[in-house]
């Protein structure tokens, strides 16, 4: 059950219980059975990566005014400087690869609280061309046909 969801956002696939959405977010293929917090004008939407094979998520999180593409000397995520130079937020390997949706919701959220990861990240870029596009259809049907055995909120 949701908790808030503000003004102007938008959810689309996602099962997020107890959440509190801020407002004018955009949030797709998200999924977690714990209490989150969305933070007002954030785009948060999570992929399935094929990598060779092997299977995992990443959940990108910017802020909908963020000009992903813009080459910059300095780049700054969420507020934060990446100490990534010279580059786009499309192309910074910023984001983490869990084994799970829910896993990597939570790991990027903890990034933006000031987590560090050490283990592999990925880019936008390489989350967009790796993306396992089979599996988020299934997830999407997963979804749907749940929604129609329950009243959904």
């Amino acid at each position: 059950m949701w908790k808030q969801i503000g003004s102007g956002s938008l959810l689309e696939y996602c099962s997020l219980k107890n959440a509190s959405i801020g407002e004018g977010c955009i949030i797709s293929g998200c999924e977690s059975t714990e209490p989150l917090q969305i933070d007002s004008g954030s785009m948060l939407f999570t992929l399935c990566i094929d990598d060779n094979g092997k299977r995992f998520y990443t959940t990108i999180l910017l802020h909908t005014d963020d000009d992903v593409k813009a080459k910059k000397k300095e780049i700054h995520w969420m507020g934060r400087n990446t100490r990534e130079t010279d580059i786009s937020l499309w192309n910074a390997k910023l984001f983490p690869l869990e084994k799970t949706r829910q896993s990597s919701l939570h790991a990027t959220l903890e990034l933006v609280r000031g987590a560090t990861l050490n283990d592999g990240k990925i880019s936008i870029a390489e989350a967009v061309a790796k993306s396992d596009v089979e599996e988020m259809v299934t997830f999407r049907r997963r979804l749907r046909h749940q929604c129609l055995s329950c009243v959904c909120p």
